[in-house]
């Protein structure tokens, strides 16, 4: 019997009766025995991005055990603690399926132990009064989300949850999944126009990542260093999908996306502080990012980010003189996939090669050649000073100046003028 019938079904019914806002998302079964820690439950329901109602399902009556272990393993928080510090965890609920039996459990997190207390009998859905309670327990399930929504925090992402983005034409140009360590990024190679800056987009990316992973620096986007050593391509960090076009990256930290400027000069100071710190690491690798803006900025909140900074190796000197103060928030330059080396010669006046986020060219790239180097990034670091919901002090904005007319040679230059010192 097919679980989605008897639990998705009348949770939608439900819900839409109480106007109640949820959303859904189903996966295989997990047929695959490796890394399971990393693999998305088969069942996730979400009220207001809060992670409320989840389900483990196997194919064979044998494996319930396992289920049930694995509601306890997979995913047991509504949402990513560090994320919202704070903030009471709600209990979840959730359901242990293998064959035809079923059982109904709530989950409950606390003090780092998970415990998972059943709240239904063991229940068979091979038979009419077993199929009734599964929509019998799902019933009282939806009252009590509907309960709990009015109270629910506000989370900009969803744990599990994903993001796509959409080309001009509708394609899918790249997709984000968002789990509790790392952040699963799928681009479409074929829809990034097969170049960037005249190499490989696939060597790029690979090369890239691969010179990244000994660097470390907190401030920059990174492989998840534990799906590293995972057995076997499932566990690996990078690799091309089976289609050929597909590449797959698992990456960390995982932060709260920025749409805009802090909101503060003093948030503005740190962020873009951390920011050229990252730059510092992706320009001493031989790259350059050529898309710096906030939407490719996140941010940690103070908990999250001390768990990052240690479990980072050392960082460099750079990162090190300009490191987050115990007890504030930290920010990491994300989005690589328009990175490239930063000797490269061609002339990015002319198409494929500027991107549509560019401030002028002439701004941009250098005058003579066209080429985007180094002190382009700079250029687009002084562009995120720029339209402040705030007047910035005349030390922010002789950074900004000097910067955006190409006045600092480089990231470690910037890093060491006298508004970022203080």
């Amino acid at each position: 019997m097919n679980m989605a019938l008897l639990v998705d079904v009348t949770l939608s019914l439900a819900a839409e009766s109480l106007g109640l806002n949820v959303r859904m998302d189903r996966n295989p079964f997990d047929r695959s025995g490796a890394t399971v820690q990393k693999v998305r439950p088969n069942f996730l329901c979400w009220v207001a991005n809060v992670l409320l109602f989840r389900g483990e399902e196997k194919a064979n009556a044998s494996d319930l055990e396992t289920a049930i272990t694995e509601l306890k393993a997979k995913w047991a928080t509504s949402w990513i603690p560090a994320m919202l510090p704070g903030v009471n965890m709600p209990c979840m609920f959730a359901y242990a399926a293998a064959g035809n039996a079923v059982q109904f459990f709530a989950i409950t997190s606390g003090g780092g132990a998970v415990q998972a207390t059943a709240i239904s009998d063991l229940l068979d859905i091979g038979t009419p009064i077993g199929r009734i309670k599964v929509v019998h327990h799902t019933l009282n399930i939806v009252r009590a989300l509907a309960a709990y929504a009015p109270r629910a925090p506000k989370i900009s992402m969803a744990l599990g949850g994903a993001i796509k983005v959409v080309g001009p034409g509708g394609a899918v140009l790249s997709s984000v999944e968002i789990f509790s360590d790392f952040v699963r990024k799928s681009v479409d190679l074929s829809q990034q126009h097969c170049t960037v800056m005249g190499y490989p987009e696939l060597a790029v990316g690979w090369d890239m990542y691969r010179t990244l992973g000994g660097v470390r620096c907190p401030n920059l986007v990174r492989l998840h260093s534990s799906c590293s050593s995972s057995a076997g391509g499932g566990g690996s960090s990078i690799r091309l999908q089976s289609d050929g076009r597909t590449l797959v990256l698992h990456l960390e930290p995982v932060g709260l996306p920025l749409h805009s400027a802090p909101a503060s000069e003093a948030d503005l100071k740190q962020a873009v502080r951390h920011v050229l710190t990252g730059v510092a690491a992706l320009h001493a690798a031989g790259f350059v990012h050529r898309d710096i803006r906030w939407q490719n900025v996140i941010r940690l909140p103070a908990a999250a980010s001390a768990s990052t900074a240690c479990s980072q190796q050392p960082p460099s000197a750079a990162s090190s003189s300009n490191s987050s103060p115990a007890g504030a928030d930290a920010y990491v330059l994300i989005d690589l996939e328009h990175a490239a080396p930063a000797d490269c010669a061609l002339d990015c006046r002319q198409p494929p090669y500027p991107l549509h986020t560019w401030p002028a060219a002439d701004v941009l790239l250098d005058l003579a050649t066209g080429r985007y180097t180094r002190q382009s990034d700079l250029c687009l670091v002084a562009a995120l000073m720029a339209n402040l919901p705030f007047a910035l002090s005349d030390g922010g904005r002789d950074l900004r100046q000097q910067l955006a007319t190409r006045q600092v040679l480089s990231a470690e230059a910037a890093l060491q003028h006298a508004w970022l010192a203080t």
